[in-house]
């Protein structure tokens, strides 16, 4: 089934319950994106399209991406077309804590397009 019709019946079958918290792990997998198509900015804008729409009714868009092995920035170290940051409103990313006694400890780091998200946040998992 096209990755646009998935996300259209998943919408359809929860309309009834209101805004909803969508979780896309990962979009590389859900959206069919083989081969070189994760690295290609139409195939990486295509398969964001219908994930806009979605936000644009209201809901929540969760997307994960694996970090690329290279490494990269917040905005370029995710795997794949760097066209899928681009599309998307807020970008986070976890990393493990640096540091002795931080074996628990991940950072997140955060840019987007609204004022009130926090750079960089450390949290401790119990």
């Amino acid at each position: 089934m096209p990755w646009p019709e998935v996300v259209r019946q998943v919408e359809e079958q929860l309309i009834d319950k209101g805004p909803c918290l969508y979780v896309i792990d990962t979009l590389g997998d859900w959206a069919l994106l083989g081969g070189e198509d994760e690295n290609a900015s139409g195939a990486a804008l295509q398969a964001m399209k219908p994930l806009q729409e979605l936000a644009s009714h209201g809901h929540a868009v969760l997307v994960l991406r694996h970090a690329r092995k290279s490494g990269g920035g917040l905005g370029s170290g995710g795997r794949g077309s760097s066209a899928f940051s681009g599309a998307a409103d807020i970008l986070v990313a976890m990393n493990p804590t640096i540091g002795q006694g931080s074996e628990n400890c991940r950072t997140l780091e955060a840019v987007g397009r609204l004022d009130a998200i926090p750079p960089r946040l450390t949290v401790e998992f119990d």
